[in-house]
């Protein structure tokens, strides 16, 4: 968990995520990304580096934009939509990062126990 974050761990998580999701508020959608990985990926890096390891996150990636999704035709009550958050992309690689670390570590803190079955 106290291991320094690598490029190849973001671009590994970039990589596995699927590529038909919707972009954010930058209109920026997965595909880019992993096209332009060999170009962008210092930034990308040094960007995500900086919130996990300093705190610092430019407020422009952490904007969402909050979607109703139509689930039928000519919905009729509210439980008819569902709502969706668009994430910057940036923001998605840091959570999954970030998801992929916890995940190490949580069954040595979590036990058989504590879990909630449904």
């Amino acid at each position: 968990m106290m291991k320094l974050f690598t490029i190849e761990e973001f671009r590994q998580t970039l990589f596995k995520m699927h590529s038909d999701k919707a972009s954010g508020p930058n209109s920026f959608n997965l595909v880019y990304f992993k096209r332009s990985w060999h170009l962008c990926r210092p930034k990308i890096f040094h960007t995500c580096v900086l919130w996990l390891e300093h705190g610092e996150f430019p407020s422009r990636l952490v904007k969402t934009n909050v979607v109703l999704v139509l689930k039928k035709d000519n919905p009729k009550y509210i439980k008819n939509m569902k709502l969706i958050s668009l994430c910057n992309v940036i923001y998605k690689i840091i959570s999954k990062v970030l998801t992929n670390k916890v995940k190490v570590v949580s069954p040595k803190c979590i036990y058989q126990e504590q879990s909630v079955s449904v």
